[in-house]
């Protein structure tokens, strides 16, 4: 795998924060990660980025897309981030598989159909 598709520790840090079990709701990598908005300002509307979501999209791992104007922006794996995550959540010191078995089953799961 290629350098520029590895997430740093950073990236991968809060991918595991989105994306871990919260009041046993399972969340979906197909689900997105959702984006806080600006309320004010000259940003207004427009969705905020944290600093590993900004590094995922200049790599192209991720893409912001907003569903309609009454939802929030979520960001979404391309399929090259996709790829990443798929390696990433093999590393069982990364994801340990206990809390995060359900990523590794949803992209399995994919693959396969």
């Amino acid at each position: 795998m290629l350098e520029r598709e590895m997430l740093t520790p950073r990236e991968a840090a809060y991918i595991r924060l989105e994306l871990q079990l919260r009041l046993g709701v399972i969340p979906r990598l197909r689900n997105g990660i959702l984006l806080k908005n600006w309320k004010a300002g000259p940003m207004k509307g427009c969705p905020r980025l944290p600093s590993a979501i900004a590094s995922l999209i200049e790599r192209g791992l991720v893409e912001v897309r907003k569903p309609d104007s009454f939802q929030p922006s979520r960001a979404y794996f391309t399929s090259l981030g996709i790829a990443s995550i798929t390696a990433a959540v093999q590393n069982s010191r990364l994801f340990p598989p206990d809390r995060y078995g359900h990523l590794l089953r949803e992209l399995l799961h994919d693959v396969v159909e």
